[in-house]
This record gives structure tokens, sequence and C-alpha cells, in this order.
């Protein structure tokens, strides 16, 4: 299998029916991405953080500026940040986040039923295809502090 060039350029060694392509995650260095939305009555915000190979860490507090849900806030994270990474010259991204349906729609575990969710699922694996790998993980919501206290800042901010 070429994990490299599937569809949607998602490597999950979890998963991989060829253990020798595991390797991959070790030797080369990744840019990690983690990712969180959020959603209340003052608004909407996007947490991303973004870590280079090297450590350099760029945060961003994003104000979505429209009301949204707070799987549409995940989703519109997940897309700012992908689009970051690809402004930074990421070639290889590993991807966090605390979104259970977000992770799971994009992987292809849960089917998108709501249109919107579906459009979002759609414009995701759009950018995920220009980047050469990409591995997105679940994780929880206390190892995705930082950018859950972004997302929450900006969606205060008027």
């Amino acid at each position: 299998m070429d994990l490299e060039k599937n569809t949607t350029n998602i490597l999950d060694t979890t998963t991989s029916s060829d253990p020798s392509t595991c390797w991959k995650l070790i030797v080369r260095e990744m840019w990690k991405l983690f990712v969180d939305g959020a959603s209340n009555w003052h608004g909407a915000g996007l947490g991303i953080v973004l870590i280079s190979p090297n450590g350099l860490v760029v945060e961003q507090a994003i104000n979505l500026g429209f009301p949204a849900s707070n799987n549409e806030a995940e989703y519109e994270a997940l897309l700012a940040g992908l689009k970051s990474a690809f402004y930074m010259k990421a070639a290889e991204l590993m991807v966090y986040s605390d979104s259970q349906l977000v992770v799971n729609q994009i992987s292809g575990d849960y089917e998108a039923k709501d249109d919107r969710m579906a459009k979002y699922q759609e414009l995701v694996r759009t950018e995920i295809k220009k980047f050469e790998v990409v591995r997105i993980e679940q994780i929880g919501r206390e190892e995705n502090s930082r950018a859950d206290e972004l997302a929450g800042f900006a969606s205060m901010a008027d």
C-alpha cells in the first residue's frame, strides 16, 4: 500500500497492514499541529498550535466573526491549521484534535451525514492532499490544552 499517495494522504500506522511503513513516522521529522474550536454565546474561536521539527512554535487565536456550532468551529480550526502549515511549507504533518467527530469523519471511520459536516469534510480532504503525509489523531482535552486556551480566548474577543 502506497501510504504517501493514497486518496486522502492520511498516514495511519495503527491500521496499516504493512508494518514496514511504521519507520516513516520515526525517521522523518514531522510538523505537529494541535487544533481546537470553541463556540459559545460570545462567539466562535479557533486555537492553533503549529510546531516545526526544529521546535519553532506558531500559535494562533482566531475569532471567526460569524456564528458556528462547536463542530463547525472544530473543522474551521483544522482548516486554518492546515492552511498555516502549508504556508510554512510543512510537507509532513501530524495533526492532533480533541474532536472525536472531526477525527473520525476525516479518517473515514464516521460518515458525515449532515450536509454542512460533509462539506467541511471535503474541504479538509482537499487541503490534506497538498501535503506529502498527514496523520490525524484524537487526543484528550488535557493534551490539547494550549489550543483549547487559544480557542476559548478567541471566542471571547470582539
